[in-house]
């Protein structure tokens, strides 16, 4: 990965507030030293650059009692170099720009409405952050999995983004989004409507109902596919599992979002069904390494009550 592409992937990181505390740092650093994330080789879209304005601002406020005077600083070279006025009436609104988190522990699903009655069933594992004054600022950070159905409203647009920076666009719609630090590719699946979707300035294109796009955080790239079943694509949220080849690391999320489960592989061989399977909530961690071991020709072993191993 070259200089450019890993900065990129640290904002995109910084942006979403998964960002380690050695990445922070680095970020902090190079705005106290004339950052400029409007370089051609960077490619930061408008979206991404409101995201930027708006972390800074939250961090603004989280630090004012500190008197950490970087972050004005970076405010204003970022308001001074890529939005200007806009930029400036922003900054200096009165509201506290803290965004609002919503996260679910392991096993845990949870059913809910976003301040706009947006419905969102929101997966094990996953935080959710929203803008403050959704009414007008209709932005979701999402880490792990959810599905949304969005309350129509064609003068705010919504939209959600993930650690890798990819942003789903909507008005009204339904759709899921499944983006897990731990399995490095985003999912969004389209029940009905419309969205669009773009990384960082590119547009990777539109989905309507009944489709899906794949990206692949490693390579960069991105496939997409129609979905079958709509019911299977929402399975999750009444405790069903549907996977279609499941691979050793898909299992391995499922057990560790749903179960506390940490899955190692030691067979030093990729596993992955050549079928489609079904695993509920009512199955224990056990069953389904067993099943999956059956079916991929391997075995489980238990270290502990936290730590299967698969040889």
């Amino acid at each position: 990965m070259n200089d450019e592409n890993r900065l990129d992937e640290i904002i995109a990181r910084y942006l979403t507030g998964v960002s380690t505390p050695e990445e922070s740092a680095f970020i902090e650093h190079w705005f106290r030293h004339n950052g400029n994330i409007n370089k051609p080789d960077i490619e930061l879209s408008q979206v991404d650059k409101r995201r930027m304005l708006k972390k800074m601002h939250a961090e603004m406020e989280e630090r004012t009692q500190k008197k950490a005077p970087f972050v004005w600083y970076a405010a204003a070279l970022l308001t001074g170099l890529l939005l200007g006025g806009w930029g400036i009436s922003y900054l200096l609104s009165p509201a506290p720009n803290v965004y609002t988190t919503i996260h679910t522990g392991i096993g845990e699903v949870r059913h809910t409405w976003l301040p706009d009655s947006t419905e969102i069933w929101i997966n094990a594992n996953t935080t959710l952050r929203y803008h403050p004054d959704f009414s007008h600022h209709r932005d979701v950070l999402l880490i792990g999995e959810a599905l949304f159905s969005v309350k129509q409203d064609e003068e705010h647009e919504f939209l959600v983004t993930t650690p890798d920076s990819v942003s789903t666009l909507v008005l009204g719609t339904r759709f899921n989004i499944g983006s897990y630090t731990t399995e490095h590719h985003t999912t969004i699946s389209v029940l009905s409507g419309k969205v669009k979707i773009e990384k960082t300035g590119t547009q990777l294109g539109t989905l309507t109902a009944r489709q899906s796009l794949v990206f692949r955080q490693n390579d960069q790239t991105f496939t997409r596919s129609m979905i079958a079943d709509t019911a299977s694509a929402m399975g999750w949220t009444n405790g069903s599992w549907v996977y279609e080849n499941i691979d050793a690391a898909e299992l391995a999320r499922l057990l560790y979002n749903q179960y506390g489960i940490t899955l190692n592989n030691k067979t030093g061989r990729s596993l992955q069904l050549k079928t489609g399977i079904n695993f509920n909530h009512h199955q224990s961690a056990a069953e389904i390494a067993e099943i999956f071991c059956v079916l991929a020709n391997c075995q489980y072993r238990m270290v502990d009550e936290k730590l299967f191993e698969l040889y």
